[in-house]
């Protein structure tokens, strides 16, 4: 997994694929998700 940051988005990729999608994500979006894998609120 690659995470690059860019101005408004943060952009996610496979680094064992790195010909294939991009998934970019707002960075409210990103740091939502970061926030409730450290709190384990993801089932």
């Amino acid at each position: 997994m690659e995470v690059a940051q860019a101005l408004h988005v943060i952009g996610l990729r496979d680094s064992k694929d790195p010909d294939g999608g991009v998934l970019a994500v707002s960075r409210t979006t990103f740091t939502d998700f970061l926030t409730a894998v450290k709190a384990n609120q993801l089932h």
